[in-house]
């Protein structure tokens, strides 16, 4: 978990993300707002076409395929459906 509070401290840190902490009941939820969404789902469908765009995976840039397998192996399910995750497995 240490990763993700440093990847998460790195988002906010570029804007991001913004990261709201607050005391209730004296747990410490954390919610989490996506400054540009817009930018999230660009991303999300270079990913997936990366993947099910029938094109050779050759062609298609690293970045986008390792971002492939951490949402498959990682169970994102706003990267690909349950379906799809579950054909990956096979």
């Amino acid at each position: 978990m240490i990763a993700v509070g440093c990847a998460g401290d790195e988002l906010a840190a570029t804007g991001a993300i913004t990261v709201d902490r607050r005391r209730v009941l004296g747990l410490v939820p954390v919610n989490v707002v996506l400054d540009d969404p817009g930018q999230a789902r660009a991303l999300r469908d270079r990913v997936r076409t990366a993947v099910l765009g029938g094109h050779d995976p050759a062609t298609a840039g690293i970045e986008d395929l390792t971002l492939a397998a951490f949402a498959a192996e990682g169970d994102v399910r706003t990267a690909f459906s349950g379906r799809e995750r579950h054909a990956h497995r096979g």
